[in-house]
């Protein structure tokens, strides 16, 4: 655990290289502004990943590409604007919690095949405080059971019926309809 630490930048490639085995990785509260794309690569096993409540912007499509273990994502209270997910999920199989609140996503960042290669395992996704107006990805994801949306821009929602959607927290003035498919 890194935490609470003044990092700012993790421009160095190996940092964690000898770290092999490392299962969990928790950089909260680091004030970091820019992660380098090989940061991680060398943490094959890893299965937890929190990079909550730091100042990131962006981060590089393939700065996951080798986390095939990775059960646990924590992006959440940054400053993120843009996000590939398509790409930095990629491999991403095992993937079970993605936290994405309190940054300022758009549609642009998730679209319907943003979550393509986790959506037989996401299960707990939380995208509130963002500023998306469409959520129809989320009827790829098939396993999701609980799913928070709050204060979005968000005129139109999706759910399928069939889903085993165990809650949704959805509210926004904006919300026009809720749509059963």
């Amino acid at each position: 655990d890194l935490s609470n630490n003044h990092l700012n930048r993790l421009n160095n490639p190996h940092f964690f290289s000898h770290l092999k085995q490392l299962e969990s990785l928790k950089l909260i509260n680091c004030h970091l502004i820019s992660i380098n794309r090989c940061s991680f690569r060398k943490l094959t096993h890893l299965k937890k990943l929190d990079l909550s409540n730091n100042q990131l912007k962006s981060l590089g499509d393939d700065l996951l590409v080798d986390q095939r273990e990775l059960h646990f994502l924590s992006l959440r209270n940054n400053q993120l604007d843009f996000l590939n997910l398509k790409n930095l999920l990629y491999r991403t199989e095992k993937l079970e919690v993605l936290l994405l609140s309190n940054n300022n996503l758009d549609d642009e960042s998730i679209n319907e095949r943003a979550f393509e290669s986790c959506s037989l395992s996401l299960k707990y996704l939380t995208l509130q405080n963002n500023r998306l107006s469409r959520f129809d990805f989320l009827l790829e994801l098939k396993c999701l059971t609980i799913v928070k949306l709050k204060n979005n821009k968000c005129r139109k929602l999706s759910v399928d019926q069939k889903r085993n959607l165990k809650s949704v927290r959805f509210s926004s003035r904006k919300c026009q309809e809720i749509c059963q498919h």
